[in-house]
């Protein structure tokens, strides 16, 4: 059980990194060359701030200490929510690259 503990761990913080890394704030400013944020998608938007339990305000990055004291279940969970959340993100994200390939030709 505790090597599926560390395990599950480790891929709960796995995840919380790729979808900070390559849906958050910069990652949109890159891809969309929107610097200030004037056209942010509502959908997008709602997945940044609103209160939807898979915005990142709510997923949040929960601190280390928690994590350790999370138990299979709730890393479960966690990371279920993390995999819906970045679906999402991986739609509205898969337009702004279409956009762009429309514009470049």
């Amino acid at each position: 059980m505790i090597v599926i503990n560390q395990l599950l761990k480790k891929l709960y913080y796995e995840i919380v990194e790729f979808r900070l890394t390559n849906f958050g704030n910069i990652s949109y400013q890159k891809i969309t060359n929107d610097r200030y944020f004037d056209n942010v998608p509502a959908a997008l938007f709602e997945l940044w701030y609103g209160n939807s339990s898979l915005s990142f305000r709510n997923l949040g990055f929960k601190y280390v200490s928690d994590v350790e004291q999370m138990s299979n279940d709730e890393l479960i969970a966690s990371i279920y929510n993390e995999f819906c959340s970045i679906a999402q993100l991986q739609n509205i994200f898969a337009n702004f690259s279409k956009q762009n390939c429309e514009d470049k030709y």
